[in-house]
């Protein structure tokens, strides 16, 4: 077993995948988690990326807490209190003192989810913290010593909000000294049946259910969804089918995917052969590599026979 193989079983056994973007993603995370360097994780939606930071501060060693903080959530007039605390008595309905997620943190990780979402002045309160490891709570004249290794995490382009000006530059100077790009499922090739199977046989025995694997139509379906939602999205197909399932294995029919996302198995296996890992949606591309695949099926069938081919393809000369 790689050392890469034994971190990951110790201390990230739910990130399952074997492509290669995300097998590097896995080393750029094991390199750097007993470091207090900050992390930006990239990704779609769905991807996983509270799970790697959840990883990291489980592989950090780090004694204190692991805060999350979803910075879509926070209201413009409280996110001072959010972030940094307040005073008893600061403002109207302050009834007692709180610490605020970065005192809570001391010690541990936090991690700013959505990091995009922070307006600009919030931007430049989390940048003076990271610049100062000093946090002063709202209504407060004493600041307070605070030691966190922060990690955030964003579906949007940093670098081109930094452009456009909507994102502070010197905090995203400081945020990105380790970036982690986590790629969409559509772009991890087989890790797709591999996180399948896993979520499978975790969900079949949590819920209480004997369902035994997946069977060869219901895969080939799933492995031809474009999964906007990602790995959140198809975990959540497939605890809804498990939930539904009798015992054996999953069939389309408890998958209950929407029919316009449901093609012919014939179909499917001509695209899944084809099929860039780019992720591209190029319809004329695909169509013509699709023909290309099925015309050298057809010519293997028939032996190299071209009119024998033409006939297995429906393709007849005009009379």
């Amino acid at each position: 077993m790689g050392a890469l193989q034994a971190w990951r079983r110790w201390f990230g056994r739910e990130l399952v995948g074997e492509s290669p973007r995300f097998l590097e993603a896995l080393r750029v995370l094991q390199c750097v988690s007993k470091r207090d360097s900050t992390i930006v994780i990239t990704g779609e939606t769905g991807t996983g990326k509270d799970l790697m930071a959840r990883t990291a501060h489980r592989a950090s060693g780090r004694r204190g807490r692991f805060i999350p903080v979803d910075c879509a959530a926070l209201q413009d007039s409280l996110v001072d209190s959010e972030l940094f605390g307040h005073v008893q008595g600061a403002f109207t309905g302050a009834h007692q003192a709180r610490e605020g997620v970065f005192l809570a943190a001391h010690g541990g990780t936090l991690f700013l989810d959505k990091i995009g979402e922070l307006s600009p002045s919030a931007q430049a309160k989390v940048l003076r913290v990271l610049e100062d490891r000093m946090v002063t709570p709202v209504g407060s004249d004493v600041s307070v010593p605070v030691e966190v290794r922060l990690v955030a995490a964003t579906h949007r382009n940093l670098a081109e909000m930094v452009q456009d000006g909507s994102f502070h530059a010197e905090l995203y100077f400081r945020l990105c000294v380790v970036k982690i790009d986590l790629p969409p499922l559509r772009e991890r090739g087989d890790d797709i049946d591999r996180i399948t199977d896993v979520t499978v046989a975790r969900l079949s025995e949590r819920l209480g259910k004997s369902v035994l694997g997946i069977d060869k139509d219901a895969r080939d379906q799933l492995r031809a969804q474009p999964w906007p939602g990602n790995v959140r999205e198809l975990c959540s197909c497939l605890e809804r089918a498990v939930l539904m399932a009798s015992p054996g294995p999953l069939t389309v029919e408890k998958l209950r995917l929407s029919r316009v996302r449901r093609l012919p198995p014939r179909i499917l296996s001509a695209v899944s052969a084809v099929s860039p890992l780019d992720g591209s949606l190029d319809l004329r591309a695909t169509l013509e590599a699709v023909e290309r695949f099925l015309i050298r099926r057809a010519m293997e069938a028939a032996g190299g026979d071209r009119s024998k081919a033409a006939e297995l393809l429906g393709l007849y000369p005009r009379r």
